[in-house]
């Protein structure tokens, strides 16, 4: 992707400009350069990413419900939790009443039971506020405390057949998994530098710092083997 460099008074604003020959200012329909950073995961600085956002909201006018999520996430991975709160607060603008069903634009506009606006509501909660990330052989979770909240709450997050909960509250955060057997271990470990790692233990929950974590299975097995009078488990 092209960055392109622009004077803006005093400073030099980096950008990618939405196509060759962009004018900035220029307004546009959806979130569209916003989503090389989320879902594509282009590698890019941080300003850039920043400077994505913060132009293409300029010149988005009323834009479809599924767009002021992407802004919200990408803000989040920035670390800017105020910036990222106003954006996902923009998307409840697109409720309908009585039943705040989405709609495709504010004031009642466009599609109503807009799915995709859903999508993104969605999207902006687990990939945005919880962080989720998903890899071949690694899950990870950058957990944000919902703005206006004290507690909120993920049920059934699933990755590769096991299932956690998640509880964010100011400051920490809970994993509780819920689902598979003794004999597989899967940990969370600190993405910090020299992260320590945690085992994720069938129904018991582990409470950490806000932070990036990631979830894995461990190279560890345990065994049953016979003993008397019962059966004990001991690692290989």
């Amino acid at each position: 992707a092209v960055v392109s460099t622009q004077s803006t008074g005093d400073e030099q604003l980096r950008y990618h400009p939405e196509f060759d020959g962009y004018t900035q200012g220029t307004l546009i329909k959806q979130a569209s350069v916003v989503l090389m950073g989320y879902p594509l995961g282009v590698s890019m600085p941080d300003d850039v990413r920043r400077n994505d956002i913060t132009v293409y909201e300029k010149c988005t006018d009323k834009g479809p419900g599924m767009t002021y999520s992407m802004y919200s996430v990408g803000m989040l991975e920035l670390g800017d939790e105020t910036t990222a709160g106003r954006l996902f607060q923009i998307q409840f603008k697109n409720l309908r009443a009585p039943f705040k069903v989405w709609n495709e634009y504010p004031e009642y506009v466009g599609c109503t039971n807009f799915l995709t606006a859903v999508g993104g509501f969605l999207q902006s909660l687990i990939h945005g506020y919880l962080g989720v990330r998903v890899e071949e052989s690694v899950m990870y979770l950058s957990p944000h405390l919902l703005p206006g909240c004290t507690s909120t709450g993920y049920t059934g997050v699933v990755y590769q057949g096991e299932r956690y909960n998640v509880t964010v509250k100011q400051g920490s955060f809970t994993i509780t998994r819920t689902t598979g057997n003794g004999f597989e271990v899967w940990s969370i470990v600190d993405c910090a530098e020299g992260g320590k790692s945690y085992p994720l233990i069938t129904g018991k929950g582990v409470e950490l710092s806000l932070g990036k974590y990631k979830i894995s299975q461990g190279e560890e097995r345990w065994e049953m083997v016979e003993a008397s009078p019962s059966l004990a488990i001991i690692p290989e």
